[in-house]
């Protein structure tokens, strides 16, 4: 049976490690994904794992103690039955020789004694984890714990919610919750083989129960029903903060108690009685019974209660009725303090605690006085609006009438205002915001009536919101609203939306013409820098030009002037020249032979040679060389005698 034990104590260790990593993977989504989506129950219901995680994290490294400490005690057992045999087998050959023998074991054995204290000792590792390790670890988290949720607690107020979160991660929650029912019921059935079972059962079993309360508030915040997740996560974060107080209790306690050492059992009261089925009340008692064995319904107890009801009752009424004179202002709240209901006109109170009469006496009204509010002129709507001019605002919009009495518009504006003067705010009217959005609507209907959609749709929008923000400051101050108008925002000036198309369709168009136009100007403001540069150039080439031809005139009536004055010198040379120029122009490139008159051309006959001049200068040479007329020069014409034969 012991065997039997023993091993399901090592099977439920490796299932609460792979649980342990299980909840941090949890633990880490769900703190994402609440962070996301604005789901704080959710986030908190991945801190209560992280929690538990590492709670397992204890019971599992306080069975690895235990398996390590009762494997030094196999160790040791054996090594003690080895020295005895080890003695035996000395005793029985080696009679003569027993007391060398027992010297030498005895040697062996303080030397094996010896030697394990230069190791760890796990029996002294395991008392320091039960003692400090544990408790302390504990605390701490603990209160980090408490630490963070507080934060949560104070942040709810202004928590911005989302409008729809994913409906998937509450069906993954409620799924979740039915797998950890069956968690806590498999410890639960385990619980006589260990008694840390019976801790984390309580654990296990309150993460069910979150998981599932959850997961169902995220489904119903889907369906538009927002609240409901902002209470739940109010009530989980006083849960939870209970719950590590009692940690923190029971940790501070396990320190103290010395009766409770060699042990991680924490005996939690408050956990077991939320988390059980019937009357909290019965169950916190039945608990305590159950823990302390003192009984809170003996007859003893319930006479004394009885006996001494009213006195309770009186002390306790009295106490919560005292109070009632404390009154706490936020960083960003004001208040104004009543006297029987008489405003006392004095300095509003600032963010602090501040001490009054206790109620009726003297009542605190706390207002947002920092905080800036607004409200949207144009269009009343609960949800986000489109601000497209051919869609649906998703509420009433409200149209104005132009100048010309034929034409409507819609203006949509938001205007941001704060508390001025708290009394004002106070005393002067039922709903000061109310009177101030009213004067907004007259401010724009007194500016749209003297103009038409043109000259509306194409004003200066930041000048126009200047305008009717001094305009509401001026209102409040003389009216005496209280209310200090921050700034105005003009969202849109558009026609209705049963014409807002047909409108755009026209606005369009007059882009359109606008951008051709425009391209055209731009067209002509690039092609006219050209076609001057174009005509400056031909200017400036003609004026080259201009000057080349009357230099090369006045060149040519120079030379003619100087061949005039030349002719009349010597006319006879002048014309041998000019005829001689005639002939080197016409004979210019010709081939010629020059020959003398005195050759007598009877004795034989004359070769001349016709060839290129390239291919026949060596023939050239050789018909001279053989005729006896190498004095004939290359290039030379035939010439005549003086009686005209060749």
């Amino acid at each position: 049976m012991l065997v039997e034990n023993n091993e399901k104590i090592d099977k439920f260790t490796k299932i609460l490690f792979y649980y342990g990593i299980g909840f941090v993977f949890l633990a880490m989504f769900f703190i994402w994904q609440g962070a996301k989506y604005s789901l704080l129950s959710i986030a908190q219901f991945g801190i209560f794992q992280i929690f538990t995680a590492i709670l397992i994290s204890f019971v599992v490294r306080y069975r690895n103690y235990e398996l390590l400490i009762k494997k030094k005690a196999n160790d040791i057992i054996e090594t003690n039955l080895g020295k005895k045999n080890e003695e035996i087998l000395q005793a029985d050959h080696l009679e003569q020789n027993d007391i060398e023998a027992e010297q030498v074991a005895g040697n062996n054995s303080i030397a094996k004694e010896k030697a394990p204290d230069k190791e760890l000792d796990p029996v002294m590792e395991f008392k320091k984890f039960c003692d400090l390790g544990f408790p302390l670890g504990l605390l701490f988290i603990a209160l980090l714990a408490i630490f963070i949720e507080v934060l949560i607690f104070i942040c709810l107020k202004s928590v911005n919610y989302i409008e729809k979160p994913p409906i998937l991660i509450g069906i993954f929650s409620i799924f979740l919750s039915f797998l950890l029912l069956v968690s806590s019921n498999l410890f639960r059935q385990n619980e006589d083989i260990r008694v840390e079972y019976k801790m984390l059962t309580h654990f296990i079993n309150a993460s069910q129960w979150m998981s599932f309360t959850c997961g169902l508030t995220i489904i119903i915040r889907y369906f538009g029903f927002g609240q409901a997740e902002h209470y739940i996560s109010y009530i989980i974060s006083v849960f939870l903060i209970v719950v590590f107080l009692e940690a923190v209790f029971q940790s501070i306690r396990h320190l103290i108690d010395g009766r409770n050492r060699h042990s991680i059992e924490l005996k939690f009261y408050i956990l077991p009685a939320l988390i059980s089925g019937g009357n909290p009340v019965s169950q916190l008692l039945a608990s305590m019974e159950g823990r302390t064995g003192i009984s809170f319904r003996s007859t003893w107890t319930i006479r004394f209660i009885r006996r001494n009801l009213l006195i309770i009752t009186l002390i306790v009424g009295g106490f919560l009725w005292l109070m009632t004179s404390f009154v706490q202002i936020n960083p960003n709240q004001k208040g104004l303090l009543f006297s029987l209901g008489k405003l006392e006109r004095e300095q509003p109170l600032l963010p602090g605690i501040h001490l009054k009469l206790p109620w009726p006496v003297q009542t605190v009204k706390v207002y947002p006085a920092y905080k800036i509010n607004s409200f949207t002129v144009g269009y009343e709507t609960d949800k986000r609006s489109d601000y497209l001019w051919t869609a649906d605002h998703n509420g009433e919009e409200y149209k104005l009438l132009l100048g010309g009495g034929k034409e409507l518009v819609s203006i949509n504006m938001q205007v941001f205002f704060k508390i001025g003067d708290l009394y004002e705010y106070t005393l002067q009217y039922d709903n000061p915001e109310e009177k101030l959005k009213a004067e907004a609507y007259r401010i724009l209907l007194n500016e749209t009536v003297i103009t038409d959609l043109d000259k509306l749709l194409s004003l200066n929008r930041s000048s126009f919101s200047k305008m009717v923000e001094q305009k509401l400051q001026e209102t409040s101050k003389s009216q005496k609203l209280g209310i200090e108008v921050t700034s105005v925002a003009l969202t849109s000036i558009h026609p209705p939306t049963e014409i807002a198309r047909q409108y755009q369709e026209i606005v369009s168009a007059d882009v359109q013409k606008q951008t051709i136009i425009t391209n055209a100007k731009s067209y002509a403001g690039s092609a006219i820098p050209k076609a001057q540069k174009a005509k400056e150039e031909v200017v400036k080439l003609s004026q080259v030009e201009s000057v080349m031809r009357k230099g090369q005139a006045g060149s040519e009536a120079l030379k003619y002037s100087y061949v005039y004055k030349a002719y009349g010198i010597n006319n006879s040379a002048y014309k041998e020249w000019k005829w001689l120029e005639i002939l080197e122009k016409t004979l210019s490139g010709k081939k010629m032979y020059l020959l003398d008159k005195n050759l007598n051309l009877q004795k034989g006959n004359l070769w001349l040679d016709m060839r290129a001049k390239d291919n026949t200068v060596q023939g050239d040479s050789r018909v001279n060389e053989e005729y006896g007329l190498s004095g004939l020069q290359e290039g030379e014409g035939v010439g005549t005698n003086e009686a005209g034969e060749k």
